[in-house]
């Protein structure tokens, strides 16, 4: 079973990359602080090639396995911090919920239980 469905996957993947560019998301931060990628291969990323890491990571994300989708969730509850209150917050949110999940003090839950607590990116 699909942890994340399709569509709530692309809005959040979307939501992102949006927010890397306007609203101070990390990603290179992330990428390296969450040990996704080498601290010396992360020094020599800038903008887009930070964006087009994370794609690859996304990409490769089992979604229908908790311990590889676990990888992205810190990158989806920032985001959710860090993007003003509007619609795509509210449909990410609706989304989620369909999914079974929503964010909760700094954690994804399950509807029944959490998926994980993460610090701050």
């Amino acid at each position: 079973m699909t942890i994340l469905s399709e569509e709530t996957r692309a809005l959040a993947f979307e939501m992102i990359l949006y927010a890397d560019r306007n609203y101070g998301l990390k990603i290179k931060g992330g990428l390296q602080g969450y040990g996704l990628v080498s601290g010396s291969k992360a020094h020599k990323m800038m903008g887009d090639r930070a964006r087009d890491e994370f794609r690859k990571i996304w990409t490769a994300i089992d979604w229908n396995r908790r311990e590889s989708v676990i990888t992205i969730v810190p990158f989806l509850i920032r985001v959710m911090e860090l993007t003003p209150p509007g619609p795509s917050t509210q449909r990410l949110e609706h989304l989620l919920f369909k999914d079974g999940l929503r964010i909760r003090k700094g954690e994804l839950r399950r509807i029944v239980g959490v998926i994980r607590e993460t610090p701050s990116l």
